[in-house]
């Protein structure tokens, strides 16, 4: 079984961060729009992430919000994280970006301009989740002057912008198209007769019958399959 890499959020955690009163900056975003803002370092911003992604109980949305946060943070700070490792990130970014001044105008300009882009709607909706819980960790932290956590309470309440639903990367599948495949599958694992077969057999009754994510078929172990009343029963942990 492969080893979970660890992040080097925690060790950016322990340090001490000095809060100057005054901190906050007038900045023009793209277009006209001008907002107060607040004047954030690499640091600053690594720690409301870390704080932000061990607030979330299970695995997959931690993992979720950390490929999330690390994303906003690249585009934030206008750096090129694409040749460093995703465990070091944090860590780099604190030695190379420099201060810059976040505010609500420029989370919807990302999210305009780089999540809509590319992203489904449903994850723009995780990242812009992931960067508004940021923003409220940094206004309970001690990390900003007391102005300056106002700002950030203020700046969570940015209003999600609405995704084109078109371009969703993929559809329910009607009760008929489900039951072929299932019948595919089986058939398939039936006449090869494998191990693996077999195995990708179970795989595809668990997501389509009892509605498992990915990563929660791929981590389940013997010891969660148990019987009640004599009966076999799958314990998931999960959402």
């Amino acid at each position: 079984m492969a080893k979970k890499a660890k992040t080097d959020l925690a060790v950016i955690e322990k340090r001490s961060i000095e809060v100057v009163d005054g901190s906050s900056a007038l900045t023009a975003t793209a277009g006209p729009e001008v907002g107060l803002g607040v004047i954030c370092s690499p640091e600053q911003w690594a720690l409301c992430s870390h704080a932000a992604i061990t607030a979330q109980r299970s695995e997959h949305s931690r993992r979720a919000y950390e490929r999330a946060l690390r994303e906003f943070a690249a585009w934030l700070f206008r750096v090129d994280a694409s040749r460093v490792a995703p465990v070091t990130f944090w860590t780099w970014l604190t030695a190379t970006g420099g201060p810059v001044v976040l505010n609500k105008q420029i989370v919807v300009t990302y999210s305009r301009e780089v999540l809509e882009a590319r992203l489904s709607p449903v994850a723009v909706g995780v990242h812009l989740a992931a960067i508004r819980r940021a923003l409220r960790e940094g206004a309970d932290a001690e990390w900003f002057s007391p102005a300056d956590r106002l700002r950030l309470e203020s700046a969570a309440r940015f209003a999600s912008p609405k995704v084109d639903q078109t371009r969703a990367t993929g559809r329910r599948l009607s009760k008929g198209e489900v039951a072929r495949f299932l019948q595919s599958v089986s058939r398939r694992s039936i006449a090869e007769g494998t191990l693996r077969s077999a195995q990708d057999e179970v795989i595809a009754y668990l997501l389509a019958l009892a509605g498992l994510r990915r990563s929660e078929v791929a981590g389940l172990r013997w010891a969660d399959v148990q019987t009640d009343e004599g009966r076999p029963v799958l314990v998931v942990e999960g959402k």
